[in-house]
Parts: C-alpha cells; structure tokens; sequence
C-alpha cells in the first residue's frame, strides 16, 4: 500500500497493526501535512449495519475538540474497507514507554493528568472510549498525550472479540463489566485508567494470564499485588489513587476522571488528596497467585480486613480506659531501699498493660507533668491535685501509693482516683510481704486495682514476672534511668550487672540492647538481643512481639518490624505507643508520609501528652513540605517539655533545613548551655555555619564536638561534617583523608560513604570510586528500607552529570527528590543545576525556584539561579539574585569564589531600558 494514492492521501509509509487495523503515514495533498491513516480489518465490519453504526460513532467522535484527544479528520471508505484520518503526531505510544521500565513519578503525574483530562471532555460530551490501554495513548516529543481510537470499540463490538482470546492485549485492560457483557458507562474507562496507572508506575500489569480466560478470571476475581512491593518509595496516595480506580465495585470506584486528576494535582502538588480513598493494602512481599494459596488467601484476607477494622476507627482517650500510675513514695528510714518505691511502680505498670482494654500512661511521663505543674513532692497530694495531674494527662484514673519497710517486711497501699466516676476516690487493702517477694507484692496489688477499674480480663492477661532477683531488678531499673537520661555507659554498666545476677532477664537485654545501639556499636547490640531470644518463649504474647520488634529493628528488617505492630496492634488496637512505632515507620523507612502522618496522629489522639509523637510528626510534615505543621508540633512538644533539649534541638535542627540559620544557631546556643555534650547538636549548628560560608567557625564547632563525642558513632559524623567543609572549600586530599578517618570510626555512616564518592569523582579516581560507590551501596541496602538510599541516587546524577548525561542525572536527582529527603532544597538544587547544564533553563529555574521557596536563604540556589538568569537573558532578575548571594553570605570567610564572581556580576551586570 506503500506509495498509493487513496483520494487525496499519499500513503507514506506503515506506523504499526493490531487487532482493528493497520495505521499508515501519509500526506494530506489538498492542506499539506501529515495525517495518520487507520484501515480497519475487514472481517470487523461484516455487514451494512455494523459499517453504519461504526461511521456514525466515528461521526460523533470528530466533534470532539481537545488537546489530549486525537483529532479525526474524515471518516471514509476505500474499496471494501473503511479508514479513518487522523492527526499525525511524532512521539511514542504509552506501550513504548512502559515497555523500557516503570515511568519516572513525575512522568507519572503528568501523564496521569492529561489522560485524566481527555477522558472527562469525551465522557463530558457522552463518549465512552471502551479499549483504553497503553497502545492508544500517544505522546508526543513535546510529551503531550493524545488519546486514540476513542469510541470505536462500541461500533465494532470489541467485547465480543476480546472473549474469543483474538486480542489479548485488549482484554488486559477489561473492566469486571466489560467482561460480563454489561451495558457500560464512562467508569469502565476509569477502570481500564486505573490499569494503565499501575502499569506506569510499576512496569507490571496488575491482572496476568497466559490466556484471555485466565486474565479475565484475575480481573473479577484477585486483588493485584501491592504497588509498593515493586517500588517501595512510591507516595502513599499514589497507591490509593491507584486502588481506587481499580475497584471492582462501581460505587466504590472514582466516579469520574475529573476526580483523578484533581487528586493527582493534589499529590504532585504535595497537598493531601481530598477524594475518600480506600483502605490501603498492608505492605507484603510478592508472590505468584496459585490455585493451592487460594484458601490462605482469603484466610488473609479475613483477618486484614478484621485489623483495619480495629485500626481504621480507634477510640479516642476519651473512650480508652485509662490510668496514670504515679511513682510510689518509699517511706522507710532505709534510704538503700529507697529504690523499691520506683520497682513496685515499674511492677505495676507492667502488670496492667497485659491488659488489652487499658491504656497505661509511664510514671516518668507522670513525674514530668508534675514537674510542668511546679509539684515537687508526692508526699501527701490532695485529691484536688490529683484530678490536675488526671487532666494534664488526659486519663481517666490515677493511682498514687506508697510503700515502707520496717525490718524484714515491706508494706503496700494505693490510692485510686476515677475522674470519670464522679472523682471516685478509693483505696486498696493493705498488702504486706518480704523485700524478695516484690513481685508478688505486686501482682496483688495490680489485682486489687484491676477490679476497681473494672478492667475486662481473659486468659492472657498473666502478670509480668520480669526477675526473681531482687539485685537483678535494682540494677535494671538503675540502668534504665541512667538510658533514658542518655548516660549510657553508665547504663551498659548497671544493665550487664543485672544479667550477671539474672541471665534469663529479657527485658535487661533489650535495655542493654538499645545502650549499645545508642553508643555506636550496633554488632553487640545484635549479639545482646540473640542471646536473651531462647528467653522469650515464656513471655506474653505481647512482650514476645515486643521483643522480636527490636530485632527486626536492628537487623534493617523494616517489612518485619512493620509486621510485628500490626500484629501488636491487633492485640492492643489503642496503645499509643504502637501506633507511633507504626507510623515512625511508615514515613521514615518506606517513605509513606500520608500514612506515617495518619497513624501517628492516632496516636495523639489516644494520648495527646506523649511527647515523642510531636517529634517525628514534626520531621514528617517538614519532609512531606509542610513547614507550618512542622513548627506546631515542635512548639507544642517544647511547650510539654520546657525543660527538656531534645525538642528544642529539633526545632533547631528544622530551623537549618528552612534556611532560619540565624534563629537556629541561637536555639543550639541554648541547648549547648543547657546541656554541654548533647550529641546531636553541634553537627547540625556546623551546618548552619556552613550554609552561611563560615567555613572557619563550622570547624571551630567540629572540633569541639570530636571533644565531647562520647562514641566511635557520633566522632563519625562529626569527621562527616568536617569532610564537607574542605569539600566545599576546594581541598579534596584533605576531605578525602578526614573521610577515610570517619570510615574507620563508623563503616555504616551513609554520610561519609557520601561524601569520599563525592571527592573521590572531583579527583577523578573512578577505581576507587567505583569502590567506594559499592561500598555505599551496601552500606544503604544494610539500613533496609528507603531511609537515605537519597545518598545513592544523588551520587549516581553526580557522576552522570560529569559524564554530561544530562537525562540520566536528572532521572537520578527526581529519584533522590521522589523519597522526600532531609535536605530538600540542596537536592533541588541539585536537579536544578542538571537541567540548566542540559540546556533546559526554564526548567532550571523552576526547580531552583522551588528550593528557594524550602529554603529562602539557600545561597547555592540562589548563585545558581542568577547564573541561569544571566544566560536567559533577564539581567534584572540575575543582578538581584547575585545579591541575595552576597546578603546571605555577608559575613562568610574571605576566598570563597562564587562570592568574587557575585560581586563581579553586580557591577558589570547591565540592565536594559526601554
């Protein structure tokens, strides 16, 4: 057909063939331009009827006018055939693109919206499409999509082909309705988009078969697998969107493709989506469908959908029984035995949360609300007092008691105060007992209070035996004020002694587990937990979780430890603590901040006074961009801690990334005086100087924390920052030497992997950086999880960038950008100066635009987007850039070059007037 002639079409050469037809090139002879030329299969179109139906349909298809729909030009026919002309548009179908691998996100999202948009115009104009699938979707050079053959299958009854198996690829794509021969509305395209969706994102079809039967059974039958088990970094509410538009229910289903793209608007913006998702599908590994499965599969099932069901709609503390037991008062003169107040306290605590229905608030979460209160002393509070402490802690019961001894023999008592029980003030009976048998001491007492909270009970609440030792428990309880006020070796110390008392002790061992972890030396903390794990068995179900949590923590097992929680909040569905943990994990290692957000909220509103939540709520909302959120949690979590540093630390540490240096350096100052060898904070104010271009004074603050660095661990960071300072300064043999000794501190440090790779490329060695690149690589993969793989993808733009693969660097950057990393706006950078080296300068400054708007007073954004402007043309713009380089590095050393060129470019910059 090549070379023929049909009507005033000159056929040029054959774009491709399926199952409708064949598509040809040509040239348009009366207007002059290139069309594309459909000529459909013959045996489509069996009789007069069938011809007329397809002519009118293809009719009312043409009237369609918008820029992601392909234009029909005429409909016509040929001999015995029918053709259509279409537009022509140089590009690649959307089959071609996913063929190479998943799409970029942000391909993603574009694309996304723009098929989104097509789809609501022709569903607007009453036009179902019916054969919506990656080989009707073109895109163009410019990356404009244009959706093809809309409204054809209907006049070719293509349902009816796709059931005799002769167009596979077609039925891939069938809606459940499509393929129980329903009558079909615009939401069978909304099923077959959700399709495509997972399909870009994923590279995988979600619905396989090796015949039409088969695939067709998965559609109406199977769940498709996870999308984050293929690309673990993924927004959460890109999965949900996702799922959505998979439901196999139409009620459930996205009701129109307007509502797509909205949310998809929304995620790419960073807002939260406004459309009512679908419960998220837990986190699982892949796995090959199979007929023996399919009973587990739906057990599975069962008990997921019985978890989201406790989880989805958790009581608030409002509802949860609650009580707050406050540490005894030891009212002995043996003040050597003075400890036993705080080991009944830890005793009783234990004891009650056995039970699921309870809500236990920690008596140092107690003792740390009394002192916000200005109460000092335990010793005769009134019940006025004790509704104030009840209130600040949002519970509904109190217990406060005491305990003496006088000779050989202890006594016990309580006091509990209902709140919700008109203040109900009652006391236990009396308990008396040797110093040996503290435990039963407690686990009576602990029943005494059980029945007068009216705590529902059943066979698994066991009380807690933690010791029989009484020199064991001393020591542990000794050890874990010492690990919580972050003396850790003191705590090493206490807690090794408490084993070599009780050597079956578990919870000793995870104590001493997380001292080790917190020095730096994570190899003996996993040595420690292994040897307490043949102790566990006798454990509560809980605690046994509990346990096995902490290995997976260590070991990187994230997906594990993910497990371990739902389980334990199956148990537990309202303890706190759990939802954060579940939530911690969430955003920080799999990188779902909507779901991390979400379940850490949760746990606030199950206990708004725990104060660690307010933290990494905090980080996520800064991560996820939402700095407003970021600094409320702060203030509110310094506001329940004033004495505290840690908050005030963290409100420093987000005050460098936003680019408020001057008000950080000034909180670190506080915190420094507060607390002199605080581990974390010098690194971070080092950063401040550096941003600032006080390279002098970020080592001056270096040095000092190598001083009071307490671990191999935290010297290691500190070698990492000062690497970066001669990095930046020019002076690689000497950053490559301080690398090499961070190395050697701490072989896990991502940071100083990071940074020799980095100098390693600037002195061109590419042996040793190929090395050092594995060596990265494998220190990330250990971490588990996405938390910092942002390193590797940077450092990969980095060497692509050098080696002027612009499209490889910018694909790299966009993954590092895609998992939301703790310095956001050096990243952004980052893509920015990718895309102004391509060429692509509006491009460039977009991005620096948007790590000005993370970061106002990022003075490499800022030089670099001068730079760009200076190239665009808009010398206005690059002058004023140029100087808000100078006004954020107004007071940094002498000899940095970018300032020597800013000052250059202010005073030969000229501005053109009209």
């Amino acid at each position: 057909m090549i070379g023929q002639k049909i009507s005033h079409y000159e056929i040029l050469e054959k774009l491709g063939s399926g199952g409708m037809g064949s598509v040809y090139k040509a040239k348009d002879l009366k207007l002059d331009r290139f069309v594309a030329i459909k000529f459909l299969n013959k045996e489509l179109l069996t009789n007069k009827e069938s011809r007329q139906r397809f002519i009118h349909e293809a009719k009312t298809v043409s009237s369609l006018d918008h820029p992601n729909i392909a234009v029909v030009h005429e409909i016509d026919e040929f001999e015995d055939s029918i053709f259509i002309c279409m537009g022509f548009y140089e590009g690649e179908t959307l089959q071609d693109l996913i063929s190479q691998g998943p799409l970029p996100l942000a391909d993603v999202y574009s694309l996304a919206i723009q098929i989104a948009q097509g789809l609501a115009e022709a569903h607007k104009a009453g036009v179902v499409h019916r054969d919506i699938k990656p080989a009707n979707i073109m895109v163009t050079k410019s990356g404009q999509v244009k959706i093809l053959d809309f409204g054809l299958s209907k006049a070719i009854n293509l349902t009816e082909l796709t059931r005799q198996d002769t167009i596979l690829g077609t039925a891939a794509y069938m809606s459940p309705e499509q393929i129980q021969g329903k009558p079909l509305d615009h939401l069978t395209d909304i099923f077959s988009f959700g399709i495509m969706l997972y399909e870009m994102t994923t590279g995988e079809r979600p619905f396989s078969g090796e015949y039409g039967a088969a695939v067709s059974y998965s559609i109406m039958h199977e769940e498709p697998p996870p999308i984050r088990n293929y690309r673990p970094e993924i927004p959460d509410a890109l999965e949900d969107v996702v799922l959505k538009a998979l439901s196999k229910e139409e009620p459930e289903r996205y009701q129109s493709a307007t509502e797509i793209e909205r949310d998809f608007t929304a995620i790419q913006d960073g807002d939260s989506v406004k459309t009512s998702l679908r419960p998220k599908i837990a986190l699982t590994t892949p796995r090959k469908r199979t007929w023996v499965l399919a009973g587990s599969i739906l057990m599975l099932g069962l008990i997921f959908s019985l978890f989201t069901v406790f989880r989805s709609s958790p009581k608030t503390s409002g509802t949860v029984n609650s009580v707050l037991v406050l540490p005894f008062i030891f009212e002995g003169s043996e003040q050597n035995w003075s400890w036993l107040g705080g080991a009944i306290t830890e005793l009783i605590n234990t004891n009650l949360a056995q039970y699921n229905s309870l809500q236990v608030s920690g008596s140092r979460q107690g003792a740390q609300i009394m002192r916000n209160m200005g109460i000092e002393n335990l010793t005769n509070l009134s019940k006025d007092d004790l509704k104030k402490i009840a209130r600040a802690a949002k519970i509904k019961s109190i217990v406060s008691g005491s305990l003496i001894k006088m000779g050989n023999k202890i006594s016990t008592r309580a006091t509990v105060l209902q709140t919700d029980n008109g203040d109900l003030l009652r006391e236990t009976k009396p308990l008396e007992g040797e110093p040996q048998k503290l435990n039963e001491l407690a686990a009576n007492l602990s029943s005494q209070l059980v029945t007068l909270l009216k705590i529902e009970t059943n066979a698994n609440n066991i009380p807690a035996e933690p010791t029989q030792s009484l020199e064991a428990f001393r020591f542990y309880l000794e050890g874990k004020d010492a690990a919580y006020d972050r003396r850790f070796p003191e705590s090493i110390d206490k807690l090794q002694k408490a084993i070599s008392y009780d050597s079956t002790y578990v919870s000793a061992y995870r104590l001493l587990a997380y001292s080790l972890d917190e020095t730096g030396n994570d190899a003996e903390a996993k040595k420690v937990l292994a040897k307490g794990k043949p102790y566990i068995s006798d454990l509560s179900e809980e605690m046994r979780l509990e346990y096995l949590l902490d290995m997976a923590n260590y070991d990187g097992r994230w997906k594990n430890y993910a497990t371990y929680l739902e389980q334990l909040l199956h148990i537990k569905p309202f303890e706190a603590s759990y939802h954060f943990s579940y939530g911690w994990v969430q955003w920080k290692k799999f990188r779902r901040f909507e779901a991390g957000i979400a379940e850490m909220e949760k746990a606030l509103q199950l206990d708004s006074t725990y104060t660690r939540v307010y933290n990494d709520l905090a980080f996520a909302y800064l991560y996820n961009g939402n700095q407003r959120k970021a600094f409320e949690n702060i203030e509110k979590n310094i506001s329940l801690n004033p004495t505290d540093v840690n908050p005030l630390d963290s409100k420093a540490k987000i005050q460098v990334l936003v680019g408020q240096y001057q008000a950080a350096i000034s909180n670190y100052e506080r915190v420094l005086a507060l607390q002199p060898d605080f581990p974390d904070a010098r690194p971070f104010l080092a950063q401040a100087y550096i941003a600032l271009g006080q390279y002098s004074r970020a080592l001056e603050v270096l040095n000092e924390h190598m001083r009071f660095a307490y671990s191999p661990k935290f010297k290691s960071i500190g070698q990492a920052y000062k690497a970066r300072v001669y990095f930046l300064k020019g002076e690689f043999v000497k950053a490559l030497e301080l690398a090499d000794q961070g190395l050697a501190m701490d072989s896990a440090n991502l940071m100083v992997h990071w940074m020799r790779a980095r100098i390693l490329l600037q002195l061109e060695n590419k042996s040793a950086l190929q090395d050092e690149m594995a060596a990265l690589e494998s220190a990330v993969h250990k971490l588990g999880g996405l938390d910092g793989r942002w390193f590797l993808y940077h450092l990969q733009g980095e060497i692509a960038l050098q080696e002027r693969n612009f499209n490889r660097a910018i694909a790299s950057f966009r993954q590092a950008l895609d998992l939301k990393p703790q310095d956001r706006s050096f990243y952004l950078t980052a893509l920015a100066k990718a895309y102004d080296q391509a060429g692509k300068l509006s491009e460039a400054m977009q991005q620096y635009d948007a790590a000005l708007a993370f970061n106002p007073n990022n003075a490499q954004a800022a030089f670099g987007i001068a730079s760009t402007y200076e190239k665009a043309g808009e010398q206005l713009k690059a002058k004023q850039a140029y100087k808000k380089v100078l006004e954020i590095w107004s007071e940094a050393d002498e000899g940095i070059a970018k300032i020597a060129v800013a000052r250059k470019k202010i005073s030969t910059l000229r501005i053109r007037t009209q």
